[in-house]
C-alpha cells in the first residue's frame, strides 16, 4: 500500500514511517516504489526526507535503502535505532555513502554500530559525502579509535 502511494504521489516531500514495525519485505517494497517513482519522474520526484528509524528491518533492508540514497533525491535520512542491522550491514551501508547528496543523516541510537562501520563512515566523509551538513551519531557507542577519525 505505502509503496504504491509513494510511487503514484511524486509531490510528497517528507515521509515519516518511524516506529511502524517495518521489516525486510516492507522496506524493500518501499524502496522499490521510490526507485520506480524516480525512474518515471526523474528529477521530478519531490521527496526530500525519509524517516525509517525505529523499525525492524536488517541488513537487506539497509542495503535497499542505500540504493535509494544513491539515486540522489533524498536530503534527510533517519535510520535511528535499527536493532536488527548487523555490524556487516552498517559497514557496507557506511561505505556506500561516498558522493551521496544527503544533507542530514541520523544514525542515533544504533549502539551496534561497530568500529569498522564508524571507520568506513569516516573514510566516506574524508573522500566525498557531498552536501552532508549534519550527522547524528549520539548513543552509538563510537569507539575511541573511530571518534577522532570522524572529526578529521
Amino acid at each position: 500500500f505505502i509503496a504504491g502511494a509513494l510511487q503514484r504521489n511524486s509531490s510528497l516531500q517528507s515521509v515519516n514511517l518511524r516506529n511502524n514495525h517495518i521489516g525486510e519485505e516492507g522496506v524493500e517494497s518501499i524502496t522499490e516504489g521510490l526507485a520506480l517513482s524516480w525512474k518515471e519522474t526523474g528529477a521530478g520526484i519531490q521527496l526530500k526526507e525519509l524517516n525509517l528509524g525505529h523499525n525492524l528491518f536488517g541488513d537487506a533492508g539497509l542495503h535497499a535503502i542505500s540504493k535509494v540514497v544513491a539515486l540522489g533525491f533524498l536530503q534527510l535520512l533517519d535510520l535511528s535505532n535499527l536493532k536488527m542491522v548487523t555490524s556487516d550491514g552498517w559497514q557496507t551501508f557506511c561505505s556506500t555513502l561516498v558522493g551521496c547528496r544527503l544533507t542530514t543523516l541520523n544514525l542515533r541510537q544504533n549502539d551496534q554500530l561497530p568500529e569498522a562501520a564508524a571507520l568506513a563512515l569516516a573514510l566516506a566523509l574524508k573522500t566525498d559525502v557531498g552536501a552532508l551538513q549534519e550527522l547524528d551519531l549520539s548513543l552509538c557507542s563510537v569507539s575511541a579509535k573511530a571518534a577522532p577519525q570522524l572529526l578529521q
